[in-house]
């Protein structure tokens, strides 16, 4: 039931210690040496797609309210049938009801400033955590493990820090930042330092408190974005794909592939290509109609011949 990504990752292990057997004489030959390798394209288990910009968007909007106006939800009851008791339930949130959910979520809390505050806060958290993996590539568990002394606003260009311990491949990197997304964490410390205590937050405090139910979360505000989680080809949308989303953008902006892995912190451009570098139809549609034209041939004037 393993993967092929998974199988051949074994085969990688198993081949390198029998090569050192095999050189240090504690074994003749090594067995693993033939063994072929699985085909990871013929077998993916999950293959994600990258968002389009304007469902990036709908995406961040949903995750900015939707914390608030769950408490805003139209209730819908369902008729009463002869010895049952009328049920009732929340009507599902979309995009187009967000305003209205909000708005009646503040009459109905109203007495209760600071769940309101702590709501709105936590939508304003939860999108801009969004909006800085789309931007950087950022894994969740490198992002849950930001700390305010790795953001370094102030630098030119602003950046963050990405310490070796908390980076997949344990190298560290410094990752720049968009100046309108460097502007947007600057509030959000700001806001994070009047929570904990008059001044500067402490700096090994969290840049963002990243729930453990964070892909379920993820899940909810997709529903409510109207981005189904699996599309008709089967590939899916889940909180890894933004970091494929992040790839296929740096591809579609034209940027050179060696930038895009830097950027991407990927060992080898064909990792980036690859794998998180999505073409669509249109992308390749560009593509042909980009191709010179041609003249002539069985179908062209004779008189030009």
């Amino acid at each position: 039931g393993m993967s092929a990504r998974t199988r051949n990752e074994y085969r990688g292990a198993l081949s390198s210690f029998a090569a050192w057997l095999e050189k240090n004489g504690r074994l003749l030959r090594n067995p693993f040496r033939t063994l072929p390798a699985a085909n990871v394209k013929a077998d993916r288990r999950r293959e994600r797609r990258a968002l389009t910009p304007d469902e990036a968007g709908r995406l961040l909007y949903a995750a900015r309210w939707r914390s608030l106006a769950e408490y805003g939800r139209d209730v819908v009851t369902a008729p009463k049938r002869p010895g049952k008791r009328a049920s009732w339930t929340y009507r599902p949130l979309t995009v187009d009801d967000l305003p209205g959910a909000v708005a009646r979520a503040r009459e109905r809390l109203a007495k209760h400033p600071e769940v309101i505050a702590r709501l709105d806060a936590e939508g304003r958290e939860r999108a801009l955590l969004y909006r800085l993996m789309l931007y950087t590539g950022l894994r969740k568990n490198e992002a849950a493990t930001l700390r305010i002394a790795d953001v370094r606003l102030d630098a030119d260009p602003p950046c963050i820090r990405l310490r070796a311990e908390n980076e997949k491949n344990r190298q560290g990197s410094t990752i720049p930042l968009r100046r309108d997304l460097a502007g947007a964490i600057r509030e959000h410390l700001a806001g994070k330092a009047r929570v904990i205590t008059i001044g500067t937050a402490p700096a090994d405090e969290p840049v963002f408190d990243v729930p453990a139910g964070l892909l379920r979360v993820f899940d909810r505000d997709l529903a409510v974005a109207g981005i189904e989680k699996r599309d008709g080809s089967g590939r899916t949308v889940d909180l890894h794909a933004l970091r494929h989303t992040a790839a296929t953008w740096l591809s579609r902006a034209r940027v050179p592939a060696k930038v895009a892995q830097e950027v991407m912190r990927h060992s080898t451009v064909g990792m980036t290509l690859g794998v998180y570098t999505h073409a669509g139809l249109a992308d390749m549609a560009e593509a042909v109609e980009a191709l010179p034209g041609l003249e002539g041939g069985p179908d062209g004037d004779a008189a030009t011949l």
